[in-house]
């Protein structure tokens, strides 16, 4: 455990002891690209770290990137079934309203 560089967070918060975390266990761009270079070879990991945003995202900002897309999807999808649950009920009172007229 000492050959792991650990860079300690600038806030504790929920972001930076996960972050901290994932160092601990080894689960750094860096790590990941070693195991990813010997399943896929190097050409391939090269042409995503350019090409795939999730991966450009991984390799800029960390392993935390992905916990912050997940946060954007999540809020993504949540405003998605909220509007779906809104247009359905303005429907159905629009045509309770209508039939009773």
């Amino acid at each position: 455990m000492a050959d792991i560089p650990i860079t300690l967070p600038t806030t504790w918060n929920l972001k930076g002891i996960l972050s901290l975390v994932l160092q601990i266990l080894g689960l750094t761009w860096n790590t990941i690209r070693v195991k990813l270079v010997k399943r896929v070879g190097e050409k391939i990991v090269k042409v995503a770290e350019t090409g795939v945003t999730i991966v450009k995202k991984l390799v800029s900002e960390g392993p935390m990137a992905l916990w912050e897309m997940i946060k954007e999807k999540a809020a993504e999808i949540k405003q998605q079934v909220m509007d779906g649950i809104r247009n359905w009920l303005i429907t159905q009172v629009v045509n309770r309203l209508s039939l009773n007229y």
